[in-house]
């Protein structure tokens, strides 16, 4: 009866460790894993941005889809960049160092940053102004003339009970010389 209790109690406890959530990653340890991505080759780089999905459970099917549309024009665009040899140079260290220090009162850390090569799997929790609470999950490839990283965002704020979750789809190619 003992050894029955003794076992139970140490199946909880290891259960109960296993869930632990784990701790965030330092901006240095993030960096250094982002050295480990593909480096871009120098050039001009054209980049698409596409709004894959956007939810707000509990929101009025009206106020939802006009949402979606200006949030759909927002995100549905085009953009063109020159890349120069320093900035292919520097990879994509900068990039991951502005992700962390968060935009527009906002603060985050890197729950998980892993990159291998040409993938990349990250995860960031982030908290702002007015209780806002946010999941940021990056999902990707790179390879030195293109990328395509798929973005998912859920997002918790006082006024929307249901939160928000919003899903992007970012595509880079090279197209020649600057």
């Amino acid at each position: 009866m003992k050894a029955g209790w003794i076992v139970a109690a140490l199946m909880g406890a290891l259960a109960a460790g296993g869930c632990k959530k784990p701790e965030p990653k330092s901006g240095e340890e993030v960096v250094a894993e982002a050295r480990r991505l593909t480096k871009p080759e120098p050039g001009m780089y054209e980049t698409s941005v596409k709004l894959v999905n956007f939810a707000m459970p509990g929101m009025p099917a009206d106020q939802l889809n006009q949402l979606q549309e200006q949030f759909g024009a927002m995100a549905n665009r085009k953009a063109s960049q020159c890349l120069t040899a320093a900035d292919a140079d520097a990879g994509f260290e900068q990039v991951v160092r502005q992700l962390g220090e968060g935009v527009g009162g906002m603060q985050c850390v890197f729950d998980r940053f892993a990159a291998d090569g040409g993938k990349l799997d990250a995860a960031m929790a982030c908290t702002g102004p007015g209780g806002m609470k946010a999941q940021i999950g990056i999902d990707g490839t790179v390879v030195r003339d293109r990328s395509a990283m798929t973005m998912t965002i859920e997002q918790q704020m006082g006024p929307m009970p249901g939160g928000m979750t919003m899903q992007m789809q970012f595509d880079s190619r090279r197209t020649g010389p600057c």
